[in-house]
């Protein structure tokens, strides 16, 4: 659908949507779009400990103050509450206006809401686990890679013919691959853990800001005439990765969105448009890859003759041949 809707009536001709199938090829272990689902050892863990505790604090109110306003014998349960703010998000993308539920509650128990759904991204899947944070790391270190090799970088096809990869490359996850890919990113490597007694209002950790409908990270390579216009050209930061070569060269640079809202990488931001050079968070990348260990050992895969050293993350981008790659219509 999106391939028709972005090309229109020549999207047969223009676009290919090659459909990504690893489970059950040995040799496709962490080369795919859901890697935990080859991972024995992953668990999700909807915020845990961290979510019920802030649950226990804010649905009780609420949870009072509804039931206050039935007749009759209906009892709200807290599971009850905790579901209703979905019937507001969903019946109002169904249907295109804004749900009723959604005058069921103040701005302030939304907030609260939202606060619980951010509990249960980040001690789920994000940054405050420690399993399911490295998931799509390789994923990320091979996208890094064609970056690096961009524009005109090429693939081959399933009967061995060259391809040259589009400018635009769009993959498609659910909403758990989405957070681990933001968290491998590097943009919230600075937030500090979340509180499960008492919601941060000036937390950069919003969920709702990316794990929307159709919520997108976007990795963007941009090539810069570098000049310094009186400031230091080679700034740095004390993570020691670079921001911006000398002045007056021609660099590729990475910047990073969040359903379109620039999120600078905390440790290397001074490119252009708060942008970091892309050969500086090529090598943050695979600092974080080598220091979160052998991706096959963490997730205690069963070795077989066909399971690869080192998972290779994303070779579909390139590599059509694989029997888990398929091409298939717009």
């Amino acid at each position: 659908m999106f391939v028709r809707g972005f090309l229109g009536f020549a999207a047969a001709q223009n676009g290919s949507v090659i459909s990504v199938t690893s489970r059950g090829f040995p040799a496709a272990v962490g080369d795919t779009l859901g890697p935990s689902d080859m991972c024995p050892n992953f668990e999700d863990m909807n915020g845990g400990d961290y979510k019920a505790t802030w649950d226990d604090i804010w649905i009780p109110p609420v949870q009072q103050r509804l039931q206050a306003l039935i007749g009759g014998n209906l009892t709200l349960t807290a599971d009850d509450v905790n579901q209703m703010p979905y019937l507001c998000g969903f019946e109002t993308h169904i249907t295109g206006r804004l749900s009723p539920w959604c005058d069921v509650f103040t701005d302030e128990e939304l907030k609260q809401y939202e606060y619980s759904n951010d509990l249960r991204y980040y001690y789920g899947i994000g940054p405050g686990t420690d399993l399911p944070k490295k998931m799509m790391t390789p994923f990320l270190n091979a996208l890094v890679g064609l970056l690096q090799q961009g524009p005109a970088i090429t693939g081959t096809k399933a009967d061995g013919s060259i391809f040259e990869l589009p400018k635009l490359i769009m993959s498609f996850l659910n909403d758990g691959q989405l957070t681990e890919l933001v968290t491998a990113s590097g943009v919230f490597d600075e937030q500090p853990p979340l509180s499960p007694t008492e919601k941060d209002d000036d937390r950069l950790w919003v969920g709702s800001r990316y794990v929307s409908m159709r919520g997108t990270i976007a990795f963007e390579r941009l090539n810069c005439l570098v000049s310094d216009h009186g400031e230091q050209s080679n700034s740095t930061v004390s993570s020691g990765y670079q921001s911006r070569p000398p002045s007056g060269t021609n660099a590729a640079y990475v910047r990073i969105r969040l359903n379109d809202a620039v999120y600078p990488l905390p440790f290397c931001k001074d490119g252009p448009g708060s942008s970091c050079l892309l050969d500086s968070y090529a090598t943050y990348v695979a600092d974080k890859y080598a220091a979160e260990g052998d991706w096959i050992t963490n997730c205690n895969v069963t070795v077989t003759e066909d399971t690869p050293t080192m998972v290779k993350g994303a070779s579909f981008f390139t590599d059509l041949s694989s029997p888990w790659v398929s091409r298939i219509a717009p």
